[in-house]
This record gives structure tokens, sequence and C-alpha cells, in this order.
């Protein structure tokens, strides 16, 4: 009996088996492994860890700790829910035609009270109309003179934050970066992406965004958006994530003016590749990377009910 060597022969088998062996894995299932959450992007779309002008830009409006407080210091009510723990200190009730949203109060001092449990409050006193109504925060004085900032209050906004915003961003020439538009009413309205605007003011906005930036786009429509300062990781809404300083239109020479319109209203069309799909809609919710016998089929899926299906990373189909 003649004895050979097969581990030659093993070797150059192993790997036809393997990939044999996973194509099978993978395309027992259409969309292959599911809830993946990563997304490859390009290199020159990853984030660079160097801020860039439109991030940095409200680094100036900041919010005062409550040491640094003046009296007189304005605060905006947001909402009239606030009067639920705005204490009148004359002893009188607060009536509902006594409703402080949408009003102007003003910081008067700080002081502090005894709970039930015997544990100590501080107390803010702000005033309107010639009354004077007591806010007890959930700390004590000492550690609410260090931690309390006027930017944090809940249904109120510093009006001297608002002031400085409006300084800041009136007359600037930006390009939008989302299509959530709301008109001076404050009625939800069809925007657009990547258009230039041009911000004419900054007021208060409501009980959730306490900015509103007001705008006017090259053919005349004045628009509103809602953003926060941006001070906070929990602010969904600041400024670069609403606005540019430069034309983003330039960053991709390569998309067709077509297709670019279509991105600019926040639309998609079958062809588009994944970098088109994303500038129009967004990043996905989830990713699920997979193939068929053939091809590669991925498929992006929203929070609203909204996916995308690539195929070979070509838009094939969709559900908007």
């Amino acid at each position: 009996m003649i004895k050979r060597d097969i581990s030659p022969l093993l070797w150059r088998i192993f790997p036809v088996a393997f990939s044999l062996l996973m194509g099978v894995a993978l395309t027992g299932c259409f969309t292959g492994v599911e809830g993946t959450k990563k997304i490859e992007l390009s290199r020159s779309d990853k984030h660079s860890s160097r801020r860039s002008a439109s991030e940095s830009l409200m680094d100036s409006v900041q919010a005062l700790p409550l040491s640094a407080w003046k009296k007189g210091r304005p605060f905006y009510v947001a909402d009239n829910r606030l009067s639920l723990v705005l204490v009148p200190r004359d002893g009188f009730s607060l009536e509902a035609s006594d409703s402080l949203g949408g009003r102007i109060i003003r910081f008067e001092g700080v002081g502090s009270r005894r709970l039930p449990d015997g544990s100590e409050a501080g107390v803010l006193s702000f005033s309107y109309d010639g009354r004077i109504y007591d806010y007890t925060l959930s700390r004590s004085l000492r550690s609410a003179m260090a931690s309390t900032r006027s930017d944090a209050l809940p249904l109120m906004t510093d009006l001297d934050m608002v002031t400085q915003a409006d300084k800041l961003l009136k007359g600037r020439r930006v390009w939008t970066l989302t299509n959530l538009w709301y008109t001076p009413d404050g009625e939800r309205m069809v925007g657009e992406k990547f258009v230039p605007v041009t911000i004419t003011g900054v007021s208060t906005g409501n009980e959730v965004f306490p900015l509103a930036v007001s705008f006017v786009n090259d053919k005349g429509i004045k628009s509103v958006m809602y953003m926060n300062f941006g001070h906070s990781a929990a602010d969904s809404r600041s400024f670069d994530s609403l606005f540019s300083l430069s034309d983003v239109k330039s960053r991709y020479p390569r998309i067709h003016s077509d297709v670019w319109q279509l991105i600019c209203r926040g639309t998609v069309k079958p062809g588009m590749n994944k970098e088109e799909c994303r500038l129009a809609l967004g990043a996905p919710a989830d990713v699920s990377p997979g193939h068929d016998w053939s091809r590669t089929v991925d498929i992006w899926k929203y929070t609203d009910g909204r996916y995308l299906v690539f195929t070979d990373g070509v838009l094939t189909d969709y559900r908007l």
C-alpha cells in the first residue's frame, strides 16, 4: 500500500468547504444577520474628532450657575404647567385666570425651607406683576448654588441666553440639514434639506425646545426651526444638527443634480446608492445585511416604518 501525504490537498479543500458552509448559513434567510446596528461609512463620512465650526458656533451662548444670577434676570414661562410648582408667597392660590404661560418672570433671590422629612430644600423666588412666587428645588440650597444652571429649569427659558443666540445667529447665511420646518405660526410644513437660507432672528421656542430660529429661503418663504442650546448630550436639535455654515452640495460633486433635488425634498427613487439615500432620509435605525445566491441584499429600517432594500448597493425597493 502506498501512503500519501494528503495535507496539501486538505489545505486546498478547506477554504472552499468553509466558504460553501458560510454561504448556506447566510442564504438560509433573505435578510442575513438580523438586528445588526453597525453601518459602514466611507472615510470621508466618519466624524472627525476635531469639532467643526458649526459644532462650536453656539459655545459662546452659555448658561450661568445659580451663584452668578443677578436680581431681575428674566425667564420666559414656556408652559402654564409651571404654575403647578410656583407657589404665590402672599398665600393666595394661583387661579387659572392667573396663568403664567407665555409670561416673563424675573429672578428675585434664593432661600431655603424645611421639608416634612426634616431635610432642607433650596427655594428660588421670582416676581411677576407685583407678586412673588417661590419655586422649591429638589436639593439643598448649597448644592443648588453650584449645580443649578439657567438653562436647566423645567418649562422656563433664560431670556438672556435667547438674546445672546439672536445676536450670534441673526443675519447669517446657512444651509439647512433637515426638512423639519414650521410656519411662523408654529404649524408643521414641508421644508427642504441642504438649501441656503438667511436667519432673520431667534426668539423663545416651546416647552421642549427653548429657541425658535426664524429664517427665509431664496424664494421668500418664511419658516422656523425649533432648537436646543446644544450644551448637553441630550440636546437632539442643536445648531449643527439643523444648519451648516457651508454649502453641503459642494461636498458631493458626483451626485447628479436631479438626484440632489430628490435628496433636498427628503425622498428617494430606485437606482440611488446608499450615500444618496442616507443624505435624503438620514441614517437608518437598523441594518440587515445579507445576500441571495448571487447578489448582496441589504435592508435599511427606520423607526417610523420606512425601509429601503439595496441590491448590490443600489436601491431596488422601498417604503416611505
